[in-house]
């Protein structure tokens, strides 16, 4: 139904501009680091996904790349704070975490 529509419509339209983003923000990283720009990707991404061991040994090493892992973990802190918040809102996921809780008791 409607609810479904306006869940998965939410995911499209979140999901690449998080990607997007993520790979403009690697890059950015990575050329003001003077690294190769799949590193900037990598860290960018594993900061992203909150990843205990990053994906890349690479930190960056000038304030401004410091600066600017910084800028990207608080934007990532605020998408996923209204990801959470606009899909727990839904009917959707409410129904599907209902399921579970249902068929676990």
């Amino acid at each position: 139904g409607r609810p479904f529509v306006a869940f998965v419509s939410v995911l499209l339209l979140l999901v690449p501009v998080v990607v997007v983003v993520t790979f403009l923000a690697g890059w950015i990283l990575a050329v003001a680091e003077k690294w190769p720009p799949n590193q900037g990707h990598l860290l960018v991404a594993s900061t992203v996904l909150g990843l205990g061991n990053p994906l890349t040994d690479r930190v960056p090493g000038t304030p401004a790349g410091q600066g600017a892992l910084i800028i990207v973990a608080v934007w990532t802190m605020g998408l996923v704070g209204v990801l959470v918040g606009v899909t727990s809102a839904m009917r959707a996921p409410v129904t599907v975490v209902s399921l579970f809780e249902r068929a676990a008791a």
